[in-house]
């Protein structure tokens, strides 16, 4: 690991930066697909719950229930 980074160390500047960026580009793709896949399952999650009609009743009369005893 030490002569890994001896190497990098030893290259010019541009070309270190070069490096650096292409890494920090390929950790924001990968964020950014993993984001989009939480994001997607989020949304079909909720898609479900809201075409599930007993799901939807259950919160109105929860609703209903709450706003009778207060």
């Amino acid at each position: 690991m030490a002569n890994f980074l001896k190497r990098i160390q030893d290259l010019p500047e541009e070309r270190r930066k070069t490096i650096l960026w292409s890494i920090v580009a390929v950790l924001a793709l990968i964020l950014f697909f993993w984001w989009y896949k939480n994001f997607k399952a989020k949304l079909d999650a909720l898609k479900e719950q809201s075409s599930n009609p007993e799901v939807i009743s259950m919160e109105w009369e929860a609703k209903s229930l709450s706003s009778i005893n207060q």
